[in-house]
């Protein structure tokens, strides 16, 4: 069979547009499967119920290193040490003997739009005293608080520092529990990166299929 460079013109030029058909796909691919990934892991962190802004921290990543099907997705998170203690279970060990403080109910949940410490709570809202019960359990409480309510609801808003005047009678005035103190906590487990990331390396090459038939 003698093949004519007309011909050979014309197998060279087809088997140029298979294989840049080819490499669109498979970017095509990538790129698809790099987002649902993203997509899912971020429904993970919001139905492991740890907020829409934890969510988006992760992000995503294309390195295309020129022609030929070597399109990559990278799909990364900006707070990988918080992604990583809710995804293994870390255990968390105050540093130098100290002590971790966990929030009460009592306790606000934001100060200044910033989650509630023990720093912030003395900065805005008032001394805490360190109390440790003889089993060992350690507390940080507020002293000469007065629960506060809605005068519109009724509805219960949290604790106050008592005014110069409650503090004189005494009337109505608690201790309240704000901080529990504890040397470590295991962080529990809420997200099965690994698991999401298998079954999307898998829908990478059932997407490429498709795109190929």
């Amino acid at each position: 069979m003698r093949l004519s460079a007309e011909t050979i013109g014309d197998l060279r030029k087809n088997m140029r547009k298979e294989r840049e058909f080819i490499e669109r796909m498979a970017a095509s691919a990538t790129k698809e499967a790099t987002n649902g990934l993203k997509k899912e892991l971020r429904q993970d962190v919001v139905g492991g119920g740890l907020g829409a802004r934890l969510s988006r921290t992760w992000r995503s990543k294309f390195f295309d290193d020129g022609p030929g099907i070597d399109t990559k997705g990278f799909v990364y998170s900006k707070a990988a040490e918080i992604i990583e203690s809710f995804d293994q279970g870390t255990l968390i060990k105050a540093r130098k003997g100290r002590y971790l403080a966990i929030p009460t109910k009592n306790a606000p949940k934001r100060i200044n739009r910033r989650k509630a410490t023990p720093d912030l709570y003395r900065k805005h809202k008032g001394d805490l005293r360190f109390v440790k019960s003889k089993g060992g359990t350690a507390f940080l409480v507020a002293d000469d608080r007065r629960a506060s309510y809605s005068r519109k609801t009724g509805d219960f808003r949290g604790f106050r520092k008592a005014s110069k005047s409650a503090l004189k009678t005494g009337k109505g005035l608690t201790t309240v529990v704000m901080f529990i103190l504890v040397p470590a906590a295991k962080m529990p487990k809420k997200l099965d990166v690994q698991k999401i990331a298998d079954e999307w390396g898998n829908k990478h090459i059932n997407i490429l299929e498709g795109k190929y038939k």
